[in-house]
């Protein structure tokens, strides 16, 4: 064999020049971030990025950024009507909420843009909110006997959605449905696979902790007691003058973050050059 002989004697002569002064502090405190108000927090964002957004199709996907101004509630009833998806199932579980969040709800139940509703909240949100939000959630949202809360230890922030057009989507990222005035993140997908893993162990914890008993619902029942038969019951009902249904609120004034501008998202489906 061939003996090599190589010279390895590299000299190098690197100045690295480190000012010891500008590193004697290991913890620095956090620079002050100005919060914004509640008056900055409007539906028009969540509308925007709807529309720029648009429909997220069978294989695809979207990670989406959002500034501390961005209500992530307000998206889900956005995303949906600007899309005219008729849901066939909307399940979200979520740390905590607002009543805007709610009547958001409503209004997707009342215009009949959602057939079911199936909502999980944590237990320390039902602790805090017990007599406020709480009685809230069961007037507005248990209407039509298609609505399910259940209360459980979730931290989760977890939206999915499923139509009859086979497509199954599945919302999930840092945000609660109300606004945190923190920098958010989350990812849409259309993937039957993820949405029924998720869907899978949501509904076993609705199963087992749900509130709302949909066997009987309270006018029937009061007319098996009142033995009142049926044709009756269905006249007596038809009589009850229509709920009216809700009336978007008006969007606020625009008020931005300094941190982030409304919202970014990537397409998956695109090449990026970064």
């Amino acid at each position: 064999m061939n003996n090599f002989d190589l010279d390895l004697d590299f000299d190098f002569d690197l100045d690295f020049d480190f000012d010891e002064t500008k590193n004697e502090q290991r913890i620095f405190t956090p620079r002050e971030y100005k919060y914004i108000s509640d008056r900055g927090v409007k539906y028009r964002h969540a509308e925007k990025m709807a529309k720029e957004i648009g429909l997220i199709r069978k294989g695809e996907r979207r990670f989406c950024v959002i500034d501390g101004s961005f209500i992530f509630g307000d998206f889900i009833e956005a995303w949906i009507v600007e899309n005219k998806i008729k849901v066939k199932e909307l399940t979200i579980s979520t740390l905590s909420m607002s009543d805007e969040n709610i009547d958001s709800l409503a209004n997707l139940l009342h215009c009949d843009d959602v057939e079911e509703l199936n909502l999980i909240v944590s237990d320390s949100f039902y602790s805090h909110e017990r007599h406020n939000l709480m009685p809230y959630i069961y007037q507005e949202l248990d209407i039509k006997n298609n609505f399910q809360l259940a209360v459980a230890g979730v931290h989760t922030k977890i939206c999915l959605i499923s139509d009859h057009n086979g497509n199954f989507w599945t919302i999930h990222g840092s945000a609660n449905l109300r606004t945190s005035k923190n920098v958010e993140q989350f990812v849409i997908e259309n993937d039957k696979d993820l949405f029924d893993f998720n869907h899978e162990w949501h509904h076993n914890i609705i199963e087992k902790y749900k509130t709302i008993n949909k066997s009987v619902r309270y006018k029937k029942l009061w007319q098996e007691i009142k033995g009142v038969p049926d044709h009756q019951a269905n006249t007596e009902q038809s009589t009850q003058p229509e709920k009216q249904k809700r009336q978007k609120p008006k969007p606020k004034k625009e008020e931005k973050s300094d941190l982030i501008k409304n919202s970014d998202c990537l397409d998956f489906n695109k090449d990026y050059a970064f």
